[in-house]
């Protein structure tokens, strides 16, 4: 097995920013070009699929699908075994005074696997790994802290009520459709008021908020498979117009619909 240097990868790196508590970094990846060496890191780091995916393999094989992240701990024996496109990994190494200071490896692990906000923050750093001034260091320091910081563990460290989960299990299912407080109130027997005033304090946003964002992560694999116009993908997502479509698209991930359709 090899081990890596820090902010060494497998693919053709093309971006990357350093700090004292963490590198971001962007990787390429073609079929043809990607090393299937078994190897590890010095370092826990975080991949991030923005396009693409690949099957890798820690001790047993898993898909790497578009937009999904995958955490691994510091020596964590893993590789490729194969990639059948063109894909772009944006990656997170953690320095060790990261972990010592801000969050540990298992609390960043847990933060990975259950906020589902984190896609969509994660391409609003690709964006800022790319902008052109001088503040972006800053830019890019306060995205990764937001992400992996302990406010954010702390709320998903605590275990929700049973209302929360049907809710959000409701509005996963039913993410495209029109969507009502008193809807949500015959479904958990609770008040709607109660339901508003709380909702947040486990998912750290409001129930439109939650909706929208959903919508937003449905429409990107929309695009990304590039069967549909945008107009077409924005009516189909809930949204009521291609203007419409495009604010919440922006807002969420930094992206205009048409430069994500071209990445």
């Amino acid at each position: 097995m090899k081990e890596l240097a820090k902010g060494q990868y497998s693919g053709n790196k093309i971006a990357e920013v350093e700090n004292t508590l963490f590198t971001t970094s962007v990787t390429y990846y073609t079929p043809e070009s990607f090393d299937n060496t078994r190897h590890s890191h010095p370092n826990a780091h975080l991949s991030f699929v923005l396009k693409g995916g690949c099957e890798e393999q820690k001790s047993d094989k898993y898909e790497r699908g578009l937009l999904s992240s995958t955490f691994y701990h510091r020596d964590e024996p893993h590789q490729i075994n194969m990639m059948s496109k063109n894909s772009i990994h944006l990656n997170i190494d953690f320095d060790p005074l990261f972990i010592q200071e801000i969050n540990t490896e298992n609390t960043v692990e847990l933060i990975t696997k259950k906020d589902f906000s984190l896609p969509l923050e994660m391409m609003q750093l690709y964006k800022e790994l790319y902008a052109k001034d001088d503040v972006k260091p800053l830019a890019i320091e306060e995205a990764v802290l937001g992400m992996f910081g302990t406010d954010k563990s702390t709320s998903l460290y605590k275990t929700p009520p049973l209302w929360v989960e049907q809710i959000k299990q409701y509005l996963q299912e039913y993410w495209d459709k029109s969507i009502t407080l008193e809807e949500l109130s015959q479904i958990t027997g609770l008040h709607k008021i109660s339901i508003s005033k709380h909702f947040s304090k486990f998912t750290g946003c409001t129930i439109s908020t939650y909706q929208r964002k959903l919508r937003v992560y449905h429409a990107l694999e929309l695009i990304n498979n590039g069967e549909q116009s945008l107009s077409q993908i924005a009516l189909q997502c809930g949204f009521a117009d291609q203007s419409h479509f495009i604010r919440f698209f922006k807002q969420y991930t930094g992206f205009l619909p048409k430069k994500f359709e071209q990445l």
